[in-house]
């Protein structure tokens, strides 16, 4: 048996293979996979999610000043800010996130690190 050990905001922070003495742990279910930075919700790891207003508030506003300047000449940048204006929830494990985020760092907006910044809760 695996064991998930949580922080008070339910997010996993470390895996167990025996059940801890003290902390809030769950057993993880079956083909769950590496929960380690997901929260625990329900009966499930989800990966972390905010809604478009707070991804978007988590970039600096020098970061959302380049992005708005690239998207003006550069298409892949305004479909990224067009899907991350209207999203319902940006998820952190999401291919149109994870794909628009490296392409902001291939064109020197962000950093690799400021990108795991980004998508950690």
């Amino acid at each position: 048996m695996t064991f998930a050990l949580l922080d008070p905001s339910d997010l996993c922070y470390a895996v167990s293979s025996t059940q801890p003495d003290a902390g809030k742990w769950v057993l993880i279910p079956p083909g769950t996979g590496d929960p380690v930075g997901k929260r625990w919700i329900g009966w499930e790891f989800q990966a972390p999610r905010w809604t478009s207003y707070e991804f978007l508030r988590r970039f600096t506003v020098q970061e959302r000043a380049s992005i708005r300047t690239a998207s003006a000449s550069d298409g892949a940048v305004a479909d990224l800010m067009m899907f991350l204006q209207t999203a319902t929830e940006v998820v952190s494990d999401d291919l149109t996130t994870s794909v628009g985020l490296d392409y902001l760092v291939y064109l020197g907006i962000i950093t690799e690190a400021r990108k795991a910044e980004l998508l950690t809760p």
